[in-house]
C-alpha cells in the first residue's frame, strides 16, 4: 500500500478525524500533508477537526513570548484559515481564562471516548504518550464502540501507523498463532478402536510372556555361572 493509499484508507474508514496542537505546529510537514489529503477529504466530504482546546493552545503559544512557538502557532493558524474547506475549527470565540487553562490532550481523549458509538475515529498526533492513551481507549470494557485509530505525521506529510498500533497488531498475531497451534495434553489416554481391541490384548500378553521367558533364561544363566 502506498502512502497516498494509506491516507485515503484512513480518511475513508473514519467518521471523525482529529489533529492535536503539536502536529499542527510542525508547519512544513502540515503543508505537505494538506497537499496529500485535501483532494481526498473534499471527495469524501470530511474535515479534520481542530478541537476548541487545540485552538486555545495555539493562541497561548502566540502570546508565550517564545519566538519559535509564536512563529509555528501563527503559521498553523494561517494554514487552518487558508484551508477552511478541510478544517473544522470548533472555537469561534477567544476567552483569556480558557486559553490559560486549556489542555488539549484531555479534550481529545474525552471526545474520542464520547463519540465511540458514532463510528470510527482517527487521531493524528506526534505525541507518543497521547497516542498510546488514545489507542488504549479501544481496550475499555465499560465503554465499547467503534475502533479508534492513531497515526503520526512524518516530514514528508505522510500518515504512518503509531508504534502502539504496531505493537498491538504483533501481539494479536502472536495470540492467534498460539491459539491455532495444536495443543498437547499431559497424561493423554490411549484410545483403542473396537476393531483393534483383540490385537492390543494379544500384544500385551506377548510382551508379558516374552519378559517372563527372558527372566527365566537370565536366572538359569546366573545359576550356571555359580558352578563354574
Amino acid at each position: 500500500m502506498t502512502s497516498q493509499e494509506y491516507i485515503k484508507n484512513m480518511i475513508c474508514c473514519n467518521e471523525r478525524i482529529y489533529i492535536d496542537t503539536a502536529t499542527l505546529m510542525e508547519v512544513e510537514w502540515l503543508k505537505l500533508f494538506v497537499d496529500n489529503c485535501r483532494e481526498i477529504l473534499i471527495e469524501e466530504d470530511k474535515k479534520i477537526i481542530v478541537p476548541k482546546a487545540v485552538c486555545f493552545e495555539l493562541a497561548r503559544h502566540m502570546g508565550s513570548g517564545n519566538e519559535r512557538k509564536y512563529q509555528a502557532a501563527f503559521a498553523a493558524i494561517g494554514i487552518i484559515t487558508q484551508f477552511a474547506d478541510i478544517f473544522d475549527v470548533q472555537s469561534e470565540t477567544i476567552d483569556d481564562d480558557e486559553i490559560a487553562r486549556a489542555f488539549a490532550d484531555c479534550q481529545l481523549l474525552s471526545e474520542l471516548t464520547l463519540n465511540k458509538n458514532d463510528g470510527g475515529q482517527l487521531l493524528i498526533t506526534n505525541d507518543r504518550k497521547l497516542s498510546r492513551d488514545a489507542f488504549n481507549l479501544n481496550s475499555q470494557e465499560s465503554c465499547k464502540g467503534f475502533r479508534i485509530m492513531v497515526c503520526y505525521l512524518n516530514r514528508f506529510g505522510e500518515l504512518h501507523m503509531c508504534q502502539c498500533v504496531k505493537e498491538s497488531l504483533v501481539q494479536n498475531e502472536e495470540k492467534e498463532f498460539v491459539e491455532s497451534s495444536p495443543k498437547e495434553t499431559a497424561n493423554q489416554e490411549t484410545v483403542i478402536k473396537p476393531g483393534e481391541k483383540n490385537n492390543y490384548i494379544w500384544a500385551s500378553v506377548a510382551i508379558a510372556v516374552t519378559s517372563f521367558i527372558t527372566g527365566m533364561a537370565v536366572n538359569d544363566f546366573m545359576k550356571s555361572r555359580r558352578y563354574l
